[in-house]
């Protein structure tokens, strides 16, 4: 029957900060004050920036901390996510759905997956989570293919930003080895 979905088996997908939504929604808890300490022990710009942008301080009110679960999301599958050590440890080992979590093994520039990616897998439950770190991938490399003339569209608008288009061909074969591998690990069809 095509359209119609099995509510016992959603899965949800992210890639970056889709990643740690992802994450969130399988039943992870963020600390605000967990993330700000962190990035007192591991200054890395690129994250810890972040949480200017994104509105991250400590010690506010913030509607990051807490339950932010979906009960209908019954898997998840995170690519090279980012903001993960602010996800505290006790959670993450009673992380009630299977996930599937990938990382990109080479770094970009300030987000190694071992501290991202790979931060997030060491605490989640063995018996139902599973850690792939792909050597050559990059972060953009989840991404589909740019169209010809993206480049330079991108850096015309926001400068700086057609790094998105860099590992050219790699976004597709990556996409589908990632859906088959989810698949299997999380048992859904292909």
């Amino acid at each position: 029957m095509a359209g119609a979905i099995e509510p016992a088996r959603i899965a949800a997908i992210g890639h970056s900060l889709g990643g740690w939504t992802v994450t969130a929604l399988g039943g992870a808890r963020f600390s605000t004050d967990r993330f700000a300490q962190d990035c007192k022990m591991h200054p890395i710009p690129r994250t810890c920036g972040l949480s200017v942008e994104l509105g991250i301080a400590q010690g506010h009110d913030n509607q990051l901390d807490g339950d932010l679960s979906d009960a209908r999301i019954g898997a998840i599958v995170s690519l090279d996510l980012g903001l993960a050590r602010g996800f505290t440890p006790e959670n993450l080992a009673a992380f009630p759905v299977p996930a599937l979590i990938i990382g990109a093994g080479v770094d970009i520039g300030d987000l190694p997956a071992k501290l991202e990616s790979g931060y997030l897998a060491a605490d989640l439950p063995k018996a139902t989570s599973s850690y792939v770190e792909i050597p050559d991938a990059m972060h953009f490399s989840f991404m589909q293919v740019c169209k010809p003339g993206a480049v330079e569209l991108i850096e015309e608008e926001t400068p700086g930003d057609g790094v998105v288009c860099k590992d050219e061909g790699r976004g597709q074969p990556l996409l589908s080895q990632t859906r088959h591998e989810a698949a299997v690990i999380l048992r859904h069809d292909c």
